[in-house]
């Protein structure tokens, strides 16, 4: 790996306490450290750097010849060979042995691979996503979602409970209940419930007043969706969400439940 190999070219700075000009270059294990290349302003200090971007000019060249074509000149097909390369040296267990994740990401590149295999990485749009997404869903790998809605991190769910009942009932015309965690323990959220005939099964908070009616034996069946959460946060991507469009995001939440789906498919089919 080169000596510096951020993409940025550094700035040349200057060290007021010394006098001397330096710059700032990320080491292979990923450190920072000061290259220092004479007193500020002198013609020494000026040499060193364009020699210092003459070298760094140099190595990004070596890498790209070693490393091959650019990402964004590969197909989807090559793009996913590369990676499934890395998925088999990386997801080994502390014996050697390989894990199973690189069988379940080879299943879930299917409708990717028979959609898009020959299409530019350049030209992967998030419509594309959404194809695959679609796909998946005809293929029966991901549990049919009555209603899916992605919010912002720092946003509370309670207000969208009301628009998550209307479009859960234009799909299913009638349901006794909704279970909701004690975040939903609110009177609009309940009287949303109400005016659409359906029961609040939600436990009281501690500071209500007069607590409401709750079914301790529904509520249980809250469990299934909490362990789901549990083992999609498993996934690094979903549980710290790099993705700053809703859109991306959102195929990223269904392609990890899709992973998901498949894992139990597979242990059903295999019990």
């Amino acid at each position: 790996m080169s000596q510096f190999p951020c993409r940025k070219v550094p700035k040349l700075l200057h060290h007021k306490a010394k006098n001397r000009a330096y710059v700032m270059v990320t080491q292979a294990d990923g450190t920072r450290k000061a290259l220092y290349l004479g007193e500020w302003g002198s013609p020494e200090a000026e040499r060193e750097y364009a020699r210092f971007i003459e070298r760094l000019a140099a190595n990004r060249r070596a890498d790209q010849n070693r490393d091959g074509p650019p990402v964004l000149d590969l197909s989807v097909n090559e793009l996913l060979v590369r990676f499934v390369r890395h998925a088999e040296n990386h997801y080994r267990r502390r014996d050697g042995t390989q894990t199973n994740e690189v069988c379940e990401y080879r299943q879930s590149f299917k409708p990717l691979r028979r959609l898009f295999g020959g299409t530019p990485v350049s030209e992967f749009s998030p419509r594309n996503l959404l194809a695959v997404r679609a796909a998946m869903v005809e293929a029966g790998w991901c549990r049919t979602a009555l209603a899916v809605e992605v919010l912002p991190g720092q946003a509370h769910d309670a207000p969208r409970l009301e628009p998550l009942l209307d479009a859960t009932i234009a799909r299913v015309p009638h349901f006794d209940e909704a279970v909701c965690d004690k975040g939903f323990d609110g009177d609009d959220q309940r009287q949303a419930c109400v005016d659409r005939d359906v029961f609040p099964n939600i436990p009281s908070r501690s500071n209500r007043v007069e607590p409401q009616p709750f079914l301790p034996d529904g509520y249980r069946e809250r469990n299934k969706v909490e362990r789901l959460f549990g083992k999609a946060k498993q996934f690094r991507r979903f549980a710290t969400r790099y993705e700053k469009r809703k859109t991306m995001f959102l195929g990223v939440v269904h392609l990890v439940f899709g992973v998901l789906r498949l894992r139990r498919l597979r242990n059903i089919n295999t019990a």
